[in-house]
């Protein structure tokens, strides 16, 4: 706790009972803030390593995904083309995993989100490959 600074200086000049209920809320509203950044600070750090890492796998996954519909890479080699589109299957398994290791420790909002997320990432090849089987059958 902070010790009081208003107090003193308001007892020197002769401190109403006003100016003395003043210094009595900023001591409190003080020491709610001091509460509240240690709440933060105390959330950040329950971050568990697997899941910062299943969060750097879920961005790398994205980023294969941009570039397999960008095209940054035309014409793969042969035998590589449809390693972009599987990727994050791929990835998504092993995001899946060290998320789930990451959340036995402690569970977080942002490791729940992860795990929809590395889910998603499973499924999209295969939904991906049957709405465009799908659709061509349309036309």
């Amino acid at each position: 706790m902070r010790k009081n600074t208003l107090r003193p200086l308001i007892g020197l000049i002769g401190g109403t009972e006003e100016e003395n209920f003043i210094a009595h809320i900023s001591d409190i509203c003080y020491n709610e803030m001091v509460a509240l950044e240690r709440v933060k600070n105390r959330n950040m750090k329950r971050e568990n390593v697997l899941t910062k890492m299943s969060l750097g796998i879920v961005i790398f996954a994205t980023i294969s995904l941009a570039v397999y519909f960008i095209a940054v890479v035309p014409n793969p080699p042969i035998g590589l083309g449809g390693l972009l589109f599987f990727s994050p299957f791929l990835f998504g398994v092993v995001g899946l995993i060290t998320v789930l290791l990451g959340q036995r420790k402690n569970r977080t909002i942002l490791g729940k989100a992860l795990v929809i997320i590395n889910i998603l990432l499973i499924c999209f090849p295969s939904v991906a490959w049957f709405a465009a089987t799908f659709l061509e059958m349309l036309s």
